[in-house]
């Protein structure tokens, strides 16, 4: 299950050149068994990444442009609403960000044949970013488990996938934590490895706003140089996932030398230079939910 999405930093040629629909399709035909369904909401996508996703043969498309799917105010009432069409038809459930994919082969057996009464759940867990809870942007169970313990993506106290790991911990249960693995972090949060096996962009289709950044520019503003500067990396890695991304992944994973600092932060102020949206983007995306 995924949701697609479009916003003001996420749209035009940018987004034309940056597709995480084609790219996470890409990533989950690779490594994937025939025969996986993946039901995607469309959350007011662009025309291109539309039109794509509804000629992947694999995926079942429900967009807000022709009403197939409604047009919540929130992400995560989209996630609740695909949960309930797919625990219904499968038996297991598993949960991707839009930015989320699986770098291995064998990467749904690794996480589905494991679950047990004892430990229902695998789920990333983003210490980096403070968090101990389950996050959604990869967790898997089985939609039995989904219904009996009636699991949601709301929000609660924190992110989406904290009600689910809570509920476990109250019951005295345990799940399977996936930690990040990167052997080279060109950021303490974007572009995450999680377990070998799942690798999270973080913030693809929006600013890279985290609580855990946001001490560094949060006294003068989204205009100040360091959240500035913040935005250039985050673009240098998101260019550099979509069009060199097994050199990126083997980076990332060891296996081939780190992108110096310096190369980085002139492929992020590129980038901004040829983006005349991004002042604009910057301010339509203050009240935006962090």
């Amino acid at each position: 299950m995924v949701v697609h999405g479009n916003g003001p930093y996420y749209e035009g040629r940018f987004a034309l050149e940056h597709s995480w629909p084609e790219l996470q399709m890409r990533r989950l035909r690779r490594h994937t068994p025939e025969g996986v369904r993946l039901l995607v909401a469309g959350n007011r996508l662009i025309a291109e990444h539309e039109a794509f996703l509804r000629a992947c043969p694999e995926v079942e498309l429900f967009s807000t442009s022709d009403g197939a799917a409604p047009a919540f105010p929130e992400i995560w009432m989209f996630r609740n609403w695909l949960a309930e069409k797919a625990q219904a038809r499968f038996k297991y459930m598993v949960t991707l960000d839009a930015d989320a994919f699986p770098i291995r082969d064998g990467w749904l057996e690794r996480y589905l044949e494991p679950l047990s009464e004892a430990e229902p759940v695998a789920a990333v867990q983003r210490l980096e970013n403070g968090d101990r809870h389950a996050d959604r942007c990869f967790l898997v169970c089985t939609s039995k488990t989904w219904r009996r313990r009636r699991f949601s993506f709301e929000p609660s106290i924190a992110d989406a996938g904290f009600l689910i790991s809570y509920s476990l911990e109250l019951s005295g249960l345990s799940w399977r934590k996936l930690v990040r693995s990167n052997r080279w972090d060109p950021h303490p949060l974007t572009a995450a490895v999680y377990d070998d096996a799942v690798y999270h962009h973080g913030a693809g289709g929006r600013l890279p706003m985290y609580r855990m950044n946001q001490g560094a520019w949060a006294g003068e503003g989204l205009d100040s140089p360091a959240f500035r500067r913040e935005v250039e990396l985050h673009n240098a890695l998101l260019d550099h996932v979509h069009h060199d991304t097994d050199t990126f992944l083997a980076r990332l994973q060891g296996e081939a030398e780190p992108i110096p600092e310096a190369e980085l932060r002139e492929r992020g102020r590129r980038l901004a230079e040829a983006r005349p949206e991004l002042a604009g983007a910057l301010v339509d995306d203050r009240d935006r939910k962090v």
